[in-house]
């Protein structure tokens, strides 16, 4: 009786991890694709937020009309920003958004002209060049809203401590900070 006494015990105290292992074992291909889901819920209402920001900064783009990146002889941007971008981004989306905002960031001292250029050595702010180039009437009111919201984008990816964004949304964001750097491109070519 001891024998049989002893294989019951066994039997109860081993089903329950056996049941949840062998649901494991056949649900584990539905679970895994709710993987990456987990951090969304955890930063979903930020990760939206950005999202909806940048999907309405990319409908602002296109309305402006401006010129395709790599259209503009001698532009800082080419096809080959495309592909370390979104190798970035696979990587981290967040690292994608701040390289992408650098390449703003770089045509917009490109289309500063000599006489704004900073006298202390230090390096200019962003800001700071757009109101110089403002100052200078080389940017309409259009350009200088999507310069700013590409700026705070830019810095909620560089400064918000939860911050999430998928690939999608950050190729998004590179692909208007894009569009606009190739833009700031014309004004550095024209002035």
């Amino acid at each position: 009786m001891k024998w049989l006494e002893f294989i019951a015990e066994m039997t109860a105290a081993v089903a329950w991890p056996g049941v949840a292992v062998t649901a494991l074992l056949v649900l584990r291909k539905p679970l895994l694709s709710l993987v990456p889901l987990l951090q969304r819920v955890k930063y979903g209402e930020f990760e939206a937020e950005f999202g909806a920001e940048v999907r309405e900064l990319a409908a602002e783009v296109a309305k402006a009309d401006l010129p395709a990146p790599g259209a503009v002889p001698g532009a800082i941007v080419t096809t080959e920003v495309d592909g370390e971008i979104a190798r970035l981004a696979e990587v981290s989306p967040r690292a994608a958004v701040l390289e992408s905002w650098r390449t703003v960031e770089v045509g917009l001292l490109r289309a500063m002209p000599n006489v704004a250029s900073s006298r202390s050595g230090q390096p200019v702010a962003a800001i700071h060049a757009i109101r110089v180039l403002q100052q200078h009437r080389l940017l309409d009111q259009g350009i200088v809203g999507l310069l700013h919201e590409l700026r705070s984008l830019r810095n909620q990816a560089a400064h918000a401590p939860e911050f999430a964004v998928t690939v999608s949304t950050a190729l998004e964001y590179a692909a208007a900070a894009k569009r606009v750097a190739s833009h700031l491109d014309t004004i550095r070519m024209s002035a």
